[in-house]
């Protein structure tokens, strides 16, 4: 899997979404919090209030009792198979698919012309590129000449 360590946010669209407008302030920042976490874990995080409490650094009865009652409708639960109850949120999905299919063509277009340049040097695209030597030729004199003679210019 390809990691994605940055996501496009937008923010106007974040704060305009009229259930995000009606939360408390300290809400919403959870809220970030859940969606960046939920970004850097593949687009969704376990359905454990537990586990979510300690990703986003608060005390699990404060999740429960101040942050998941106005977060949690904005998520969709759903059954993955390899780990069960899990929470993702729709346009991060779509936001984390496109991000995807974006470093995909980069790569898919970075691989062909890697392999157009190895053809047309006559090699195949997986043999290192020789070292080029250095530009600069050595020196052959010191650096720094002895100074014959005194000078008094001061």
């Amino acid at each position: 899997m390809v990691d994605l360590p940055f996501m496009m946010m937008n923010w106007s669209r974040f704060f305009s979404d009229a259930k995000v407008a009606v939360m408390p302030t300290e809400a919403q920042g959870i809220y970030a919090l859940v969606l960046g976490r939920m970004w850097l874990n593949q687009g969704w995080l376990e359905a454990d209030d537990k586990v979510i409490a300690r990703m986003i650094g608060l005390d699990v009865r404060a999740w429960r009792s101040r942050f998941k009652p106005h977060i949690v409708p904005l998520l969709r639960r759903q059954i993955d198979p390899h780990v069960g109850d899990i929470y993702v949120q729709k346009h991060l999905q779509e936001v984390r698919a496109a991000a995807l299919a974006s470093v995909e063509k980069t790569q898919a277009s970075t691989a062909r012309a890697r392999a157009a340049k190895a053809a047309k040097h006559g090699k195949t695209p997986s043999e290192p590129e020789p070292k080029k030597a250095p530009a600069t030729e050595p020196v052959s004199e010191p650096a720094t000449a002895p100074v014959s003679g005194s000078t008094s210019g001061v």
